[in-house]
């Protein structure tokens, strides 16, 4: 009996005698009764209202014949130690849960099923689960995930699981990376309050996040088409228009189903790198989004769109939020930074300049891309991409060229494809490029960690060296307010009794507006204990996760070496191989949404000079569950070069051609020529 008001409705429609329920609450061996809680409470009921009829037991008196059943709160527990300790309140969250959590109980039951069938059969451990975390089904999935992913297999059917897909080296160097920050560098860049004059406070989170890739540009430059063009479909909440369309920030990312996620939601999700955007208010929060993609790109990077930037007041007033704080904030966040420029309108408003101004010293990350090519002729092409360079050179300033791709980054085709070889040649290069993020991804973050330790460690010697200047006697406002006058001078002093470099200082003007905030008498004094944990993180721990980097010399021997010629160069060699026929009417044409599917699984591997190891290939293709002698002729197909190892192509290929065989396609004897 599930149900309170059905099981008194049973009990006075057979008229139920007291007796027998007397009985079945002493003998706890009816099945029905005894698998709910709801049947022992509505007995224990039952029984009080007959006993002035009856005579039967009072509650005391049942209390007595059950040495643990308490009195209050409607709750009791059978001497037997048959039965679990019963109240009121666990039945009303029990059938809430029933009610609310269908879903939630569904994705709990698919998880079960795949890393800990023996939990599908505790009905009653599913339902204390999902009583404790009712309202918090996030948490519950990513505890969950960290009982039985990250914290190693518990059983022989998990053990397979996690050898099938294992914790990448690359996360694990994060997770150390992580720990050095929180055990060395946070609690002293809490004490010298280094979030206010740089950037907030990191989480775990921060380090473990996917690569992130942020759009800035004008209005109606294709920002939100570009994101769709590599997603392959529109996100919720898109928007796309020749007018100011998008007029809020986006983060798409991967979900297992289409949502959108308000602003104010969002920064409370602690498994999502945007926890600190809450300092800049519910007027920035109420004009940003995160949308959820089933889609295979973003399994691996995620895009943040922007709005669009305006002219004059328009962008200053006509947004409650400081829109350029917001872009440096992003962009300290992401792994990469495009400026996309319309090639009808090229010219950089102040406004969009401001913008440009707050990514200095993230010049590494920007690439620009002149889009909508295609609608100009060969000869305005050639001076439109003139003019762009040099409006480009006077906004960066900078001797070194960036990197400009040219095209049309849409899901159309090309309005004049006078240049489609070119176009299509650019856009390799680009989706090449942001495919990469990943793989490089555990060495841009010890790059920033690296260049956010040194700026810690001259913020801290800076307040040390002002803080060194105050005596006992005389005014601390007039002797802070002398040494911010003359910050120039003092600066100058810390690098040469320091041996820094004055490049690694910040700007003294933007230092004296922040420190002016502060007392700098009160700030702690650098602790030499500090100052070491400091040299220790740069000089050893740094350099040892640099060798644990993929790519090394070593990896190859982990994943099956470099591979070789003859018979080892195909992992499947030894096995034998039966007879194929080629299929003359089958078209091998690879699509370009199998292709973006194919690379989303190839670059998730570890990869040494842009190819994957025989090993780790052979891993993937197992999972295909052919036949190995099918696997063999697959191989044998895909490796065009024979050198044992597969490259971004190839394995294309080779995943093209195991989709064929598990469709019942025979396989050729050889590739035709086309």
């Amino acid at each position: 009996i599930g149900d309170v008001d059905a099981a008194n409705a049973y009990i006075e429609e057979n008229n139920v005698s007291g007796k027998v329920l007397l009985d079945l609450l002493e003998s706890g061996k009816n099945s029905l009764s005894m698998a709910s809680k709801a049947g022992k409470y509505v007995i224990f009921g039952k029984l009080q209202e007959y006993q002035e009829e009856d005579k039967f037991p009072t509650r005391a008196q049942l209390a007595k014949s059950h040495k643990d059943v308490a009195q209050k709160g409607y709750e009791f527990k059978s001497s037997a130690g048959d039965l679990n300790a019963i109240n009121k309140k666990d039945q009303v969250e029990k059938v809430a849960v029933t009610k609310d959590g269908s879903a939630t109980r569904q994705r709990l039951l698919k998880f079960y099923q795949v890393y800990n069938p023996a939990k599908l059969d505790d009905e009653q451990a599913i339902d204390e689960l999902l009583r404790r975390y009712q309202g918090r089904e996030q948490q519950l999935f990513s505890d969950l995930e960290t009982k039985y992913i990250l914290s190693g297999p518990k059983s022989q059917y998990v053990r397979k699981k996690v050898d099938l897909k294992p914790v990448s080296k690359t996360n694990v160097i994060l997770k150390t990376l992580s720990r050095l920050y929180h055990e060395n560098i946070r609690a002293v860049e809490e004490a010298f309050a280094f979030p206010e004059f740089h950037t907030p406070l990191l989480d775990e989170v921060d380090f473990l996040a996917k690569p992130m890739v942020l759009l800035v540009g004008q209005y109606s430059v294709g920002k939100t088409s570009f994101i769709r063009y590599l997603v392959g479909r529109d996100f919720p909440g898109i928007r796309v228009g020749p007018e100011p369309t998008t007029d809020a920030f986006f983060a798409v990312m991967h979900g297992n189903e289409e949502r959108l996620i308000p602003g104010h939601t969002v920064p409370m999700d602690r498994t999502k790198p945007f926890r600190t955007l809450q300092k800049f208010g519910a007027g920035f929060l109420n004009k940003f989004h995160c949308a959820e993609v089933p889609a295979p790109i973003l399994e691996s990077i995620t895009f943040i769109d922007t709005p669009g930037i305006l002219s004059g007041q328009k962008q200053r007033l006509g947004r409650n939020y400081d829109f350029a704080k917001v872009v440096e904030w992003m962009a300290y966040r992401s792994d990469r930074i495009l400026l996309l420029f319309d090639a009808h309108k090229l010219d950089i408003s102040d406004e969009f300049k401001a913008s440009i101004e707050m990514l200095k010293g993230h010049d590494d990350k920007i690439r620009c891309i002149l889009n909508k090519a295609d609608a100009v002729t060969n000869q305005a092409l050639l001076r439109v991409y003139g003019a762009l360079m040099w409006s480009l050179g006077k906004v960066f300033k900078t001797p070194e060229v960036l990197r400009v791709y040219v095209g049309s980054f849409w899901d159309e085709d090309y309005h004049n494809d006078h240049n489609a070889e070119l176009f299509d040649a650019e856009a390799t290069d680009l989706i090449a490029d942001l495919r990469g993020l990943p793989r490089h991804c555990a060495t841009r973050k010890i790059n920033e960690f690296v260049k956010r330790t040194r700026q810690m460690k001259v913020h801290a010697l800076i307040i040390e060296h002002l803080r060194k200047q105050f005596g006992w006697f005389g005014s601390k406002d007039k002797k802070q307010g002398k040494l911010l006058n003359n910050l120039r001078a003092e600066f100058k002093d810390i690098a040469k009794a320091e041996n820094l470099n004055l490049n690694d200082f910040p700007n003294p003007d933007k230092f004296r507006q922040l420190v002016e905030k502060h007392d700098i008498s009160k700030f702690p004094k650098f602790k030499e204990k500090w100052r070491a944990q400091f040299d220790r993180v740069l000089t050893q721990e740094i350099p040892s996760l640099m060798r644990e980097l993929p790519g090394s010399s070593n990896e190859n021997d982990e994943n099956g070496g470099s591979g070789g010629g003859g018979a080892v160069a195909n992992p499947f060699a030894q096995e034998s191989v039966s007879g194929a026929t080629i299929d003359g009417g089958k078209k091998w044409a690879v699509s370009g949404v199998q292709k973006a599917k194919y690379d989303t699984a190839f670059y998730q591997l570890q990869l040494n000079s842009g190819k994957a190891s025989g090993q780790q290939v052979m891993n993937v293709m197992l999972q295909s569950g052919l036949q190995r002698d099918t696997l063999k002729k697959v191989w044998d197909l895909s490796d065009i070069d024979q050198d044992g190892n597969m490259d971004h192509e190839e394995f294309a290929l080779c995943q093209f051609l195991i989709e064929m065989a598990n469709d019942g396609v025979t396989l050729p004897a050889s590739l035709p020529q086309s």
